[in-house]
């Protein structure tokens, strides 16, 4: 169901586990950027053909000394640091085989 909050999908998982006929669609997301890397950006793409919000755990590694999300046009996400040290954020309804861009 589209907007559906799912259990946190660990980042990443999603794109190493895609079966052959989503590749494509997954390079065609991430390519609708300009390339440049931006520092302290996470960019969350949705595989799925429809579109769904969802909780996203960013390993400690990456969101150390960085607790506030905020999406590319600076609203803030809800987010919570974890007592592992992952921080927790709500993947805010991303289009089908699109993403979106957060801040950390």
């Amino acid at each position: 169901m589209g907007g559906d909050l799912d259990a946190a999908d660990p980042i990443g998982e999603g794109v190493v586990d895609l079966p052959d006929q989503r590749r494509p669609a997954v390079g065609q997301a991430l390519a609708q950027g300009d390339g440049s890397a931006v520092p302290d950006a996470i960019d969350l793409v949705n595989t799925a053909s429809w579109a769904r919000s969802a909780l996203v755990t960013l390993p400690k590694f990456l969101s150390e000394g960085k607790d506030r999300v905020v999406e590319a046009d600076g609203q803030p996400v809800p987010s919570q640091r974890l007592r592992n040290g992952e921080l927790v954020m709500r993947g805010q309804e991303a289009p089908s085989m699109a993403g979106r861009r957060y801040l950390l």
